[in-house]
């Protein structure tokens, strides 16, 4: 299979390194900065080439790693070019940008894949399939929170380029409670805010513009649910809360947090009280890569990856109302 990453900044790299490790991969790479481009394509000993040449070639697929704003145009372009896309969350910075990518998808008859991968971790799907099977009964309230500390790159804290904390962590939480959960509707901004003015990025001082702390209320699945994320953590958090009317899930990507189900009475294989289970270090990229390949492969790709996507904009964007991009 022959890929072509755009973009080859800190994920993009990521995503090269996980292709390389999933083998069987004809890897190409560029971006708009050469010397970039050049870089990553030495290090991996692949070809780099510009974003122009990169859609001229014969490609199975374009994997978009570029900044947010930029997405909308790159999927655009390469649906155009007759390739699947794969691309790195947000799917785009609107609703009326979503509607625009999925109209060229169908146009095309070709498939887009958005980067949510904490779906793909072992500790949520486990979750999952914790809550089909009705282990703790039927939910009713759900707590989502996601933080770190920001200041990778300076777009990424741009309101215009990047969202802030809304389209960069808090899309991550909304997309895995509707995938665990069900529809997102009922949303409400409860409180968002900028915290840290200023950032040290790249030995710089930077003065940034979108939020980096945001509170959201909602119900998924009809369940009352409430997400928080930032980019003011220090080191990282992730987890997921949700209580039923037989107990309790908590779920979490690190490893070093336990996923527990706390049983009111048993059922089926849990034990009534606490249930442990421990997932160790988990590479999601190369899962979700290594999942769209197989489904690239096996022509057996599927329109709910976009389809959710839209939806996930759809309700961003009433949720920040006159401040949608």
């Amino acid at each position: 299979m022959r890929i072509g990453v755009v973009g080859c900044g800190r994920i993009g790299t990521r995503h090269v390194d996980a292709y390389r490790q999933l083998g069987d991969v004809d890897v190409l790479v560029a971006d708009e900065d050469e010397a970039q481009a050049k870089a990553v394509a030495e290090r991996w000993g692949i070809e780099a080439l510009t974003p122009d040449e990169l859609l001229n070639q014969d490609l199975d697929a374009v994997d978009i790693c570029v900044p947010s704003a930029f997405h909308k145009d790159w999927i655009l372009r390469a649906l155009s070019a007759g390739r699947h896309v794969f691309c790195e969350k947000p799917l785009c910075l609107s609703y009326g940008e979503a509607l625009e990518i999925r109209s060229a998808a169908e146009e095309a008859s070709r498939h887009v894949t958005v980067g949510y991968l904490y779906r793909h971790h072992p500790a949520f799907r486990f979750a999952k399939e914790t809550l089909d099977h009705g282990i703790v009964g039927d939910p009713y309230v759900a707590m989502a929170r996601l933080g770190g500390r920001g200041s990778h790159r300076p777009w990424k804290h741009d309101r215009q380029r990047g969202g802030g904390v809304i389209f960069e962590m808090m899309v991550h939480m909304l997309d895995l409670l509707s995938w665990l959960l069900g529809p997102l509707t009922e949303g409400e901004l409860a409180h968002h805010e900028l915290v840290l003015p200023q950032r040290h990025i790249d030995d710089e001082v930077v003065d940034v513009t979108a939020d980096d702390f945001a509170v959201v209320t909602f119900r998924a699945g009809g369940v009352r649910a409430l997400c928080q994320s930032d980019l003011v953590t220090p080191s990282f958090m992730n987890h997921v809360e949700i209580q039923g009317t037989n107990g309790s899930l908590l779920a979490s990507i690190l490893d070093f947090m336990p996923t527990v189900v706390y049983c009111n009475e048993p059922r089926v294989l849990f034990d009534r009280g606490h249930n442990f289970r421990q997932f160790g270090p988990t590479n999601l990229f190369v899962k979700e890569l290594g999942a769209f390949l197989e489904a690239v492969r096996a022509e057996e790709l599927t329109e709910w990856s976009l389809l959710e996507s839209v939806e996930l904009a759809r309700f961003i964007d009433a949720i920040l109302g006159s401040d949608a991009h």
